[in-house]
């Protein structure tokens, strides 16, 4: 059994995600949050697994350092450890930004669809 954080990449609407998947899988007029890792949740937990996929604080009024230090709140409430933590797109930097902190906590980082920002050393 692991342990798995999944953080998301942003607060979509249900009607955005309903529009791309052609389905109406949620109600209208709502954001998706942590919702969005719903399927995925259920899978990993059907295998015995503790899933974790925490809605992340409202970007408008919250920042990066307040979604890294929410993460690292939820695993040291429920006493993780050798954790899974995947990020989507801007969950990629939350999850970064946690590994930095607890790395004795994390076993592994899962990116999904982020942007990578790198620079390039050049000698002059």
């Amino acid at each position: 059994m692991r342990d798995y954080v999944l953080v998301h990449g942003g607060n979509l609407s249900t009607d955005t995600w309903n529009n791309l998947t052609k389905r109406n899988d949620y109600p209208p007029g709502e954001h998706l949050g942590g919702k969005i890792w719903n399927q995925t949740a259920t899978a990993l937990e059907k295998k015995s697994h503790k899933v974790f996929a925490p809605t992340l604080l409202d970007e408008h009024n919250y920042n990066l350092s307040n979604h890294i230090e929410q993460i690292c709140e939820l695993i040291a409430e429920h006493k993780l450890k050798n954790i899974i933590l995947v990020g989507a797109s801007y969950g990629g930097m939350v999850i970064t930004g946690v590994a930095n902190k607890i790395s004795d906590k994390i076993s592994l980082l899962v990116y999904l669809d982020i942007v990578v920002n790198y620079c390039i050393k050049t000698e002059s």
